[in-house]
């Protein structure tokens, strides 16, 4: 939703046509995202911390790839 505002912006400051570079927005968030979940992850993965634990943490990984593959892929399709 957020990168959805960002990008309505975008398109009434540009009448003529949104600019290819501003389906990039979400790779932004991709890029701390991913890093960001696999240090949450390989820091909870010790055996006496609950297994459902490194299994959230690397949710955070998953949207941070979900992020920059979907932006990486709309900006060249685009």
């Amino acid at each position: 939703m957020l990168t959805l505002r960002q990008y309505r912006r975008l398109a009434t400051q540009h009448k003529n046509g949104v600019p290819a570079e501003a389906r990039l927005i979400p790779g932004f968030y991709g890029a701390v995202f991913a890093p960001l979940g696999l240090l949450l992850f390989g820091l909870t993965s010790f055996q006496n911390v609950h297994w459902i634990v490194p299994i959230i943490c690397s949710s955070f990984f998953g949207v941070g790839m979900v992020f920059a593959y979907t932006s990486t892929f709309t900006y060249l399709v685009e």
